[in-house]
């Protein structure tokens, strides 16, 4: 499970245990979730990233807007 803050929308990802977070990257224009997967997509849309669970990596260039499913 994934978050944003609504005040500076940094993505964080649940530990889960309650109230236990971690941050995993900075704001971005848009987010999409797989079953296993995050992606985002870079605050000026110039490039599609997914979380490696350490990192994120760029898979695809400019787009106006993701999405994913299973």
């Amino acid at each position: 499970m994934v978050a944003t803050d609504p005040h500076d929308g940094d993505v964080f990802r649940f530990n889960g245990t309650p109230g236990s977070w971690t941050q995993i990257g900075g704001a971005g224009a848009h987010f999409a979730l797989s079953g296993t997967h995050i992606y985002g997509l870079t605050p000026t849309r110039s490039a599609v990233t997914v979380w490696t669970g350490s990192g994120w990596n760029g898979i695809g260039g400019a787009a106006a807007q993701i999405a994913a499913g299973r």
